[in-house]
């Protein structure tokens, strides 16, 4: 593990694999996630074909925060990809976006098409006026089962509006650290939500 200089932020990176190998890029998703689940449970069997470029994205876990004031939009990420590609001394690499690391893959392919050799996308967000909608209800079903029946009522309501999808994920990112814990219930398969 390895903190870089990425455009005057601190970013998180890990590195697995030897350098000879194809380089691969992983994007995770959120926005505000981590590399960490993929890496935990991916690294080791990536690491034998391929060098594995895993990263918290600027603002995000491990890396450096985002001040309230600090101008910052999804250009940023784009340019902290290939700055970092550049830093590492890797002319071309392969980009696996999960959820809206999906999105990210495809605006850094768009804007750096020689950068990149291949895009894989895991379960991709393109449409984030729906995804929103989906957190939201899982969301009120998780609340639900705390007891909290206001903030369900609160999330079902956002889920069946018509609101801009940057106000409804602004709400789901808010509500979600309202749940503090049981956050990760949302995206349990298995979880008892209803």
């Amino acid at each position: 593990m390895n903190t870089y200089i990425v455009r005057g932020k601190k970013i998180h990176v890990e590195i697995f694999g030897d350098r000879s190998l194809p380089a691969v890029l992983f994007l995770h998703g959120g926005p505000g996630e981590s590399c960490y689940e993929f890496v935990y449970h991916q690294s080791n069997r990536f690491s034998d074909q391929f060098q594995l470029v895993a990263i918290d994205q600027r603002g995000v876990c491990r890396s450096e925060g985002l001040s309230e004031t600090e101008p910052f939009g999804l250009q940023d990420l784009v340019e902290d990809c290939e700055e970092l590609r550049k830093q590492l001394g890797i002319n071309r690499w392969a980009v696996i976006g999960h959820s809206f690391g999906g999105y990210l893959a495809l605006l850094y392919a768009s804007a750096y098409p020689n950068s990149i050799t291949n895009v894989v996308f895991e379960c991709p967000t393109f449409d984030f006026a729906w995804t929103a909608k989906s957190l939201l209800r899982r969301a009120a079903s998780v609340f639900l089962k705390q007891g909290a029946e206001k903030k369900s009522e609160e999330c079902l309501n956002l889920a069946a509006s018509n609101l801009p999808s940057k106000c409804l994920f602004d709400s789901y990112l808010r509500l979600g650290e309202e749940l503090g814990e049981h956050k990760e219930d949302i995206y349990r398969v298995n979880a008892d939500t209803g």
